[in-house]
């Protein structure tokens, strides 16, 4: 094992290591080490947000990237109630930032495309397990007639629970992905404005806001959606307070407007 792959074992394992030193309840305290000591004040942002994009191209698997991701977000999320910290990130590297923001977009959208497509799916199971043929059943006739007509109900009971707990997971993974995009660029918009990037956090903002507000919302709605993480109110909140932070640029209401897909003056307006 070389001495370069060593340090990178010890810098994968430093989200997992600081959250044993967040307060309880990740608090604000002006008296932390983590706020006092220059030690971390100045290396904590270039280790973490370093370490967001470099593990994408590592050799950890799905759940260890997402894994360490999140627990970076849950740890910046407590650091960023700190104004040491935003002075920090001021400070950090213009082209490795656009880096990290690009990386964090690519998050926000691939996990909430994921877990919107599987409460889609949710809504149709639930739909067919309402059906009143399918509820007359007791439990062995549903089972039966699973295994005897799988076409007539889509996935078993435990191929549900497990959908359930999927869609769970990258739900609450989007919503920290989402809640990092709007607490970061609330102190320091300009990297998420830059020219290589205005216009895909535009048409991110656009696509989710009119996804969770517009004509199609409706194939969102299940039943029971805290089971499945869902949040919409609290989601559609946090983009449009991302929106109303972007929206002091004029190129984002440009980016916006010029938006053909997902633009629409009704949603909006609503």
């Amino acid at each position: 094992m070389t001495h370069q792959h060593k340090q990178f074992i010890f810098v994968i394992q430093l989200p997992d290591i600081l959250t044993l030193a967040l307060p309880v309840g990740s608090i604000a305290s002006p008296d932390h080490m983590l706020v006092t000591q220059p030690f971390f004040t100045e290396l904590l942002i270039p280790k973490l947000l370093g370490l967001y994009v470099e593990i994408e191209f590592g050799e950890n698997q799905f759940y260890g990237k997402f894994h360490t991701r999140y627990t970076i977000s849950q740890i910046l999320k407590y650091l960023w109630q700190h104004p040491v910290y935003h002075e920090s990130l001021r400070k950090y590297e213009r082209q490795k930032m656009i880096r990290f923001v690009n990386m964090l977009c690519n998050d926000a959208v691939w996990l909430l495309d994921e877990a919107l497509k599987q409460l889609e799916e949710v809504r149709s199971e639930q739909k067919a397990m309402a059906a009143p043929e399918f509820m007359r059943l007791n439990a062995f006739d549903r089972r039966r007639r699973e295994v005897m007509h799988p076409k007539s109900h889509q996935i078993s009971q435990a191929q549900f629970l497990q959908l359930q707990r999927t869609t769970r997971s990258q739900m609450n993974l989007a919503y920290a992905s989402i809640q990092m995009i709007g607490y970061m660029s609330q102190g320091y918009r300009e990297p998420f404005l830059s020219k290589d990037l205005i216009e895909r956090v535009a048409e991110m903002i656009d696509y989710y806001i009119n996804k969770l507000n517009g004509p199609r919302v409706s194939s969102l709605k299940v039943k029971d959606p805290k089971k499945f993480g869902f949040r919409p109110k609290m989601l559609l909140r946090d983009l449009i307070r991302i929106f109303l932070v972007f929206a002091e640029d004029e190129g984002f209401l440009r980016a916006v407007a010029s938006d053909a897909r997902s633009y629409d003056p009704a949603v909006f307006n609503k």
